[in-house]
């Protein structure tokens, strides 16, 4: 769940050379409510997934 804190930490924006074309990316920091539900999402699948080991 860290990764996901530090992910969502600071806004970003980048400029790269993608096969000769200059591309400018923005990137804005998720809202507490985003957040919230990919940490909801991702304790379901991490639960489903040892729910199914445990039944194997």
């Amino acid at each position: 769940m860290d990764f996901l804190d530090a992910q969502g930490a600071a806004e970003s924006s980048s400029e790269s050379t993608v096969k000769g074309w200059k591309v400018k990316a923005t990137y804005k920091p998720p809202t507490p409510e985003e957040m919230k539900r990919k940490k909801h999402s991702i304790s379901q699948t991490i639960a489903a997934a040892l729910k199914r080991m445990k039944d194997a």
